[in-house]
């Protein structure tokens, strides 16, 4: 599929990793910001340890507990600071904590699309909108 053509919806999309170069590089043209997260997150503590390395957090989320409500709450905020149009967080080998650990693969969607479906309404945002897509890359 290319690129140009895929459905540029928000929220949760899975991707091949040719289809998803242009977006990204459009998408950074026109203002949004492209977060890579880590290949290979096999359990919910590497998944929070990458989420705290490459993702804007406001506040910061502590190391001694990986509560997914405080992550929705923190990463949304952080977000929506940024002041930009978008972000796309890119998500490579997102299979290995969905073989693993689906529970907590489906607790991290969860979240993803909640931001997305909640960070484009002004009315969440003191009538400020951004826009939320994460990239699940396939080889």
């Amino acid at each position: 599929m290319q690129a140009n053509k895929m459905n540029m919806s928000e929220g949760v999309l899975i991707a091949r990793k040719d289809d998803i170069q242009e977006v990204c590089e459009e998408k950074a043209k026109r203002g949004w910001k492209v977060f890579d997260m880590p290949s290979g997150i096999s359990n919910k503590l590497e998944f929070f340890d990458a989420v705290r390395a490459v993702l804007p957090l406001d506040p910061p989320l502590h190391t001694d507990g990986e509560n997914w409500d405080a992550l929705n709450d923190s990463l949304w905020a952080g977000l929506h600071s940024l002041r930009i149009p978008g972000s796309i967080i890119v998500w490579r080998e997102s299979d290995s904590l969905k073989n693993d650990f689906s529970s907590d693969f489906e607790n991290a969607l969860g979240v993803f699309n909640s931001i997305a479906n909640t960070i484009s309404d002004p009315k969440y945002g003191g009538g400020f909108s951004s826009h939320l897509i994460v990239f699940l890359v396939e080889n």
